[in-house]
């Protein structure tokens, strides 16, 4: 019988593993929630509490909802995202196609989704 040893990710693992996603460095998170590099560095090493104010910070940086943040488990991103893709890249396709029937938030949403896929697909591939 194998022992199978189950990680839970921390608040500050979720948010570390959705800031790679993005290709967002430390450094830059540190920035744009007006805070030094090495106290954005505690938030991830979950060092220091984060408040409900910071993470929604944290959420519009990473353009997630807290929820979203809060219930992330890194081994569903592939089975996701290959579900997303399976689903949507042909509509997605479509609408580009048919540029008059979106509005330009629309097309920035769906531009946003397709970076957000070929970042997760990259991070995948490079492990």
């Amino acid at each position: 019988m194998f022992d199978k040893k189950i990680h839970m990710l921390t608040i500050g693992d979720k948010i570390r593993k959705l800031r790679e996603i993005r290709d967002i460095k430390q450094e830059n998170m540190a920035r744009l929630l007006n805070m030094t590099t090495n106290g954005y560095g505690k938030i991830e090493r979950d060092e220091s509490k984060i408040t409900l104010q910071r993470l929604e910070e944290i959420s519009k940086i990473l353009k997630i909802s807290i929820e979203e943040i809060i219930n992330f488990k890194s081994e569903s991103i592939i089975i996701k995202t290959q579900n997303y893709v399976t689903n949507s890249s042909t509509e997605i396709i479509k609408d580009f196609q048919n540029n008059n029937l979106l509005s330009d938030n629309e097309r920035k949403l769906y531009e946003d989704k397709i970076q957000l896929l070929q970042e997760i697909i990259r991070i995948t591939n490079s492990k």
